[in-house]
């Protein structure tokens, strides 16, 4: 059984907004870091999970663009899962489980989605920002990524901000 990438873009933590600013602001990006896994990893269904109407939208013209779909004869089948915005919908096992045609609720039992995960097929999934920091890895290489950040913790990262500032998000 060949494995599924599935990208989590359902955040729906309290003040948290990342991944949403990220899939409308630059979608392609993570596009980008999900291709290089799906190429890698021989995979040929990408699922790209989100919550909100302005994200579907967004992801659905970027996936366009690249001319990807979820066709029949499609070298690599690639759609979005929309499921309603609540807390539980952003849990791996929730949206592997929408996905599969069930509630986006988790199944009560925990199962690594890495060994059976949508359709029984191992599934490498993970947040838009993981495999935006990705795309970002591969372009600029591991030196440069390495050097950017602190000693401990290499790379770049995303932080909601919001509250009293001046512009929240």
């Amino acid at each position: 059984m060949r494995p599924v990438v599935v990208v989590n873009g359902s955040e729906d933590e309290p003040a948290c907004r990342k991944d949403t600013v990220l899939i409308n602001r630059a979608p392609h990006l993570i596009l980008d870091g999900a291709l290089l896994c799906a190429e890698a990893l021989g995979a040929r269904t990408l699922v790209v999970g989100v919550t909100r109407e302005s994200t579907q939208r967004s992801m659905e013209a970027a996936l366009a663009e690249r001319g990807l779909s979820n066709g029949r004869r499609s070298a690599l089948r690639a759609r979005v899962q929309r499921n309603p915005v609540r807390m539980v919908t952003g849990a791996a096992a929730s949206l592997i489980r929408s996905i599969d045609g069930g509630p986006a609720i988790p199944p009560g039992r925990k199962i690594s989605a890495s060994r059976s995960g949508v359709g029984g097929a191992p599934t490498l999934l993970s947040n838009a920002e993981t495999f935006a920091q990705l795309a970002i890895a591969a372009r600029i290489g591991p030196d440069r990524y390495g050097n950017t950040g602190l000693y401990d913790e290499p790379g770049t990262v995303m932080l909601t901000v919001s509250g009293a500032v001046a512009r929240p998000w």
